[in-house]
């Protein structure tokens, strides 16, 4: 999950949609959650 997350947003960064379009919007902000919270 964790590698999926970090996929996630390297592609989003990347400015890539595809791998984004596999995943659900729900999921895709549960990963930002915890990654912002991760940077705290």
């Amino acid at each position: 999950l964790l590698k999926t997350c970090h996929e996630v947003h390297f592609v989003n960064r990347s400015g890539l949609k595809e791998r984004e379009s596999s995943c659900s919007r729900k999921h895709l902000d549960n990963c930002r959650l915890r990654h912002e919270k991760q940077l705290e």
